[in-house]
């Protein structure tokens, strides 16, 4: 009779953590951050930051596993660049290089509510990949029914601790409007 209720119990949880994996996979592909989004300069916080340190568009689409940025930007040169970056969504690091050459680890966690990513990035000075710059912090959370986008930026120093906070606030642009 233990063995059996052994078993049982074994089988139940499992089969409650498969369903549970299974929803949340779902829910990440279905999440309120795929789409088109623009930045709204008016509705946005930069303080005295320039504002290239926001993408001006941003494609989002999402998987079960993993989201795909198309990050459309100006750099501090004044180029206009698009960036496209692919995260795995479990907190492990992604390793690439910007256009001005830094030399950068993101990761990226969706909340299982689906209203919030958190992507952190680290990023060295341009050309010298070994030296850390700065830390970026990014909290992004949907509103009002999924039509709003706001992005809270804060950006560490490195060497000074120095930080400044941005909130960019971007309109989820109408499907076949997209740039």
């Amino acid at each position: 009779m233990r063995k059996h209720t052994f078993y049982k119990s074994t089988f139940t949880l499992l089969a409650i953590i498969s369903s549970f994996s299974t929803s949340f996979a779902q829910s990440v592909g279905k999440s309120g951050f795929s789409g088109s989004w623009t930045i709204n300069y008016d509705k946005s916080d930069f303080g005295q930051i320039p504002h290239y340190v926001i993408s001006k568009q941003i494609t989002v689409s999402g998987h079960a596993d993993q989201i795909s940025l198309k990050l459309d930007m100006e750099t501090p040169s004044g180029v206009d660049t698009t960036m496209n970056e692919v995260l795995p969504l479990n907190g492990s690091g992604v390793h690439t290089d910007d256009p001005d050459k830094r030399s950068r680890t993101i990761t990226a966690r969706l909340s299982i509510a689906k209203d919030t990513l958190t992507i952190v990035t680290s990023a060295s000075a341009p050309g010298t990949p070994a030296m850390e710059q700065y830390k970026i912090n990014e909290v992004w959370t949907i509103l009002n029914s999924g039509s709003m986008l706001v992005i809270k930026k804060t950006v560490t120093t490195t060497a000074d601790g120095d930080q400044y906070t941005v909130n960019a606030v971007y309109d989820k642009v109408a499907k076949g409007t997209a740039n």
